[in-house]
């Protein structure tokens, strides 16, 4: 899940006393096949608010159980080769109304292998004006180029795969049919006390380590913006796990490509929470830099710290600390 879609889900779930807000987030939820937490939310929807639309979406749950065992139904065929009867399966979704992001990008690969490419690009101009992104724009471009499908297939089946956590999870999943799980009652109380340390209890580094490898993608990529949206959200969730140190000091460093203010607060927490860590010299180094070119004093005690062995220790940290400012 993009980080766009995380605030999204996170700013309607906030607006406990809204009903539709709480089945909007249910239903992105599902979306993204986090099916249990959308459970939980439609449970908290019905019983806090006695919602309606809450309660006929629970008594059709079991729906989503049959929807799983035909993806994964349609996915084996797919690895096959049976595209036409994979399509055909998930089909029947599509018309519905009803399908997760996995079952999106199978149903893509079917269009694609069948060359139905008409359907294809409209699918996916569908998917954008709902206002999701699955990034298959960069894939249409190989349809302008005459390149064999072949290569699409490559590129994109990994990430069905992957996304498509549901075909190893069946046995997992059946309970939330029956009632709410008493784990993912931490769901339910996260919406009645708007802590953000209950959706931290639910989703845990799994979350963490999402947003920071999305992160890390685009900041390879020099989208900045993007990056920095990751790593502060990563950074607002982030635990004692070994990712805290680089999220923190990625979102420092993006936050300094971007000249935002706060690059420097960044900067001072990671200098004072991992003074051993791995970016420590360099964390220094920046921070330096950049208070000598805000004119503050600072930059001086800052530059003093860096170990004189370090590359980060050159004519630059050299002069901040012979000449001060």
């Amino acid at each position: 899940m993009d980080s766009k879609s995380y605030n999204r889900i996170l700013n309607l779930i906030k607006d406990k006393e809204n009903p539709a807000a709480l089945n909007a987030a249910g239903v992105l939820l599902i979306f993204y096949e986090y099916f249990e937490e959308a459970y939980a939310i439609f449970n908290y929807n019905f019983d806090a608010n006695g919602d309606e639309v809450a309660k006929k979406i629970l008594k059709e749950f079991w729906l989503i159980k049959e929807y799983i065992k035909d993806f994964n139904r349609a996915l084996e065929l797919a690895n096959k080769k049976d595209y036409r009867y994979a399509q055909k399966i998930l089909e029947f979704y599509y018309n519905k109304g009803f399908m997760t992001i996995s079952g999106f990008k199978l149903f893509m690969v079917c269009l694609f292998k069948r060359r139905r490419f008409k359907e294809f690009r409209r699918v996916n101009e569908e998917i954008k004006s709902l206002g999701f992104d699955i990034d298959f724009d960069k894939y249409i471009q190989h349809l302008n180029f005459k390149i064999k499908s072949i290569l699409f297939t490559s590129l994109i089946i990994p990430s069905v795969l992957v996304g498509a956590y549901i075909v190893k999870s069946n046995s997992k999943t059946e309970v939330v049919y029956r009632d709410l799980p008493q784990e993912k009652q931490i769901v339910y109380k996260y919406i009645e006390d708007d802590s953000s340390k209950r959706l931290k209890d639910v989703l845990g580094s799994q979350l963490e380590s999402s947003l920071y490898k999305n992160g890390l993608k685009v900041y390879k990529n020099r989208r900045y913006d993007e990056a920095y949206n990751y790593f502060k959200l990563a950074y607002e969730f982030t635990s004692n796990s070994y990712i805290k140190q680089h999220t923190l000091f990625l979102l420092a460093k993006v936050s300094k490509d971007l000249k935002r203010d706060d690059a420097v607060v960044y900067y001072k927490e990671y200098v004072r929470e991992f003074k051993y860590g791995c970016y420590y010299d360099e964390a220094l180094y920046d921070l330096a830099l950049l208070l000598y070119e805000k004119g503050q004093v600072e930059a001086k005690e800052y530059a003093n710290m860096i170990d004189t062995r370090s590359i980060f220790f050159n004519n630059k940290i050299k002069r901040i600390i012979g000449g001060g400012i």
